[in-house]
């Protein structure tokens, strides 16, 4: 969001992106003018959510490589990972996983924030709010709602991204 200034923790851009996309995908069912209209779009949704996380982490995780290959860094020093340290590979390997588990659970927390700040809050989410019939705007944020507190307070227990979309895709349908 360019009217607010951050410094913090990596997984919140991702997550405030990632959430502004889950809020569409639920409210997606309100715009429709017979049941299943949208589906496509919401197969879409689901996908750039999906890419999204998947690219990040396959990027990061590349750049992370080059620069260790390429001479070292120094937040992760030969010292630590080096070809002279028993199995540096497998400690780094240890080491990437857990950075980005904490980013993944940032993320979702971050997510979960933004889609409860979205609805509850002052600054609405236009794909909600533009749904006409009332019943129908409240049927679509109370499954929000609900994700978004899954999000942030169920986070740490999401082992993926798909887990997260299959999660979704249950509330959304009444699982």
């Amino acid at each position: 969001d360019p009217e607010f200034a951050f410094y913090g923790p990596m997984g919140f851009d991702i997550g405030a992106f990632i959430s502004n996309l889950f809020l569409a995908f639920f409210a997606s069912e309100g715009h429709e003018a017979c049941e299943g209209q949208r589906e496509d779009h919401r197969q879409w949704l689901l996908k750039c959510i999906r890419d999204t996380w998947n690219q990040f982490e396959n990027k990061f995780l590349r750049l992370w490589n080059d620069k260790q290959r390429d001479g070292g860094s120094a937040a992760y020093p030969d010292l630590l990972f080096g070809a002279e340290v028993a199995d540096g590979a497998g400690a780094a390997r240890i080491c990437q996983e857990t950075f980005m588990r904490q980013v993944f659970e940032d993320a979702m927390g971050f997510a979960g924030a933004k889609m409860v700040r979205r609805i509850v809050g002052v600054a609405h989410v236009q794909d909600l709010d533009r749904i006409e019939d009332p019943a129908r705007r409240a049927g679509c944020e109370r499954k929000a709602l609900k994700f978004g507190k899954r999000l942030l307070i169920g986070r740490a227990t999401l082992e993926s991204i798909e887990e997260a979309v299959k999660e979704a895709v249950a509330l959304w349908r009444g699982d």
